[in-house]
């Protein structure tokens, strides 16, 4: 009880000033999971996390844009409504005190419906305006699928190089012919990974290959030569394709 006494003594009471200022320190803007996901990847370059941030906040912009649009456009609905119903029963009232009150309830009613007609064609036209910049940002996303796609392929084809197998195997396999001449040309990261292919197919069906080195092309490009037929396979130009027939018109 002694040494608790001493302690409180031995505190200094400062005095309070009419110049201390308060601060207010705001906790850290909270990050969303997404958002905290992307940075959280270690297999994912600088580069490479600002892509998927820029696309994450696209789509994000673009639907509280049209959340926005739609939510003015439903204030504005109620605000000519209700001025129309005013302005109708004004003029019917005024329309009364000469030519019958009924007459001019009438005469009210059609100028109230001539407003709401309105309001719903402001309505459409918004709708309207709304898919219309919807397209506009179409390519946009396609841009930003594809290169989100790139990104994930490109990390799969460096891990694991053997994946570019799946690309090629229905073009082997239809190519796969006794003495048949298959020519290869790819970057060299696949070069073992193509050779050990061939040679098993040269041990079933005799056939003769030469695997080419050429650091030009990317990752997801490959090309395939043969007495038959010349394929190109550009993973890239079939993602394109993908999302565009996926996308499709908006509606």
């Amino acid at each position: 009880m002694q040494l608790s006494s001493n302690v409180v003594k031995q505190k200094k009471v400062m005095p309070i000033t009419k110049d201390k200022k308060i601060i207010t320190v705001l906790p850290p803007k909270k990050i969303s999971k997404k958002s905290e996901d992307i940075f959280l990847n270690v297999n994912l370059s600088a580069e490479e996390r600002e892509l998927m941030r820029q696309s994450q906040e696209g789509q994000e912009k673009l639907e509280k844009l049209k959340n926005q649009i739609i939510n003015d456009a439903t204030l504005q609905a109620e605000k000519i409504k209700k001025s129309a119903y005013e302005q109708g029963f004004k003029t019917g009232k005024e329309a009364g005190y000469t030519a019958g009150y009924e007459d001019g309830l009438t005469e009210g009613k059609k100028i109230a419906d001539n407003l709401i007609d309105q309001t719903r064609t402001n309505i459409k036209q918004v709708n309207q305006e709304i898919n219309e910049y919807v397209k506009e940002k179409k390519n946009d996303v396609i841009t930003y699928g594809v290169k989100m796609a790139e990104i994930l392929i490109n990390k799969k084809l460096e891990i694991e190089p053997q994946t570019i197998l799946n690309l090629i195997e229905p073009v082997l396999f239809n190519l796969e012919k006794p003495d048949q001449v298959i020519i290869i040309r790819a970057h060299n990261r696949y070069h073992m990974v193509l050779t050990e292919r061939l040679e098993k197919m040269k041990k079933n069906s005799n056939i003769r290959f030469a695997v080419l080195d050429d650091n030009s092309m990317g990752n997801a490009q490959i090309k395939i030569e043969s007495e038959d037929a010349v394929v190109t396979a550009n993973l890239t130009e079939e993602l394109k394709k993908f999302l565009n027939e996926t996308v499709g018109d908006v509606k």
